[in-house]
């Protein structure tokens, strides 16, 4: 399990980043427990965010860019924990 890292998307356009968002409408057809037939829409949405130099990274939610990353060095993700250091981006773990 790794560590959660959590900025505001102010944070990043403040670094000359750009967002973006996608969504996807997510629909189930279920029989609710007293036997009736019922129909239920989930619309998700999620920011996506372009670092300077064309790299992107998509976040887990929309309000903010979050993602995991266990470690700089070996994560997936550990690219983008680099840029934040470098860029002076503020973030949280958590």
């Amino acid at each position: 399990m790794g560590r959660q890292i959590t900025v505001e998307l102010a944070a990043l356009e403040k670094a000359g980043c750009s967002i973006d968002f996608e969504s996807e409408v997510l629909e189930s057809e279920f029989t609710t427990y007293d036997g009736q037939d019922a129909h239920c829409e989930e619309i998700r949405e999620w920011a996506v965010v372009y670092l300077p130099g064309g790299r992107r990274i998509t976040s887990n939610f929309s309000d903010c860019l979050s993602f995991d990353c266990r470690d700089m060095a070996t994560s997936t993700y550990g690219w983008m924990e680099k840029w934040l250091v470098k860029s002076g981006v503020p973030y949280v773990h958590g």
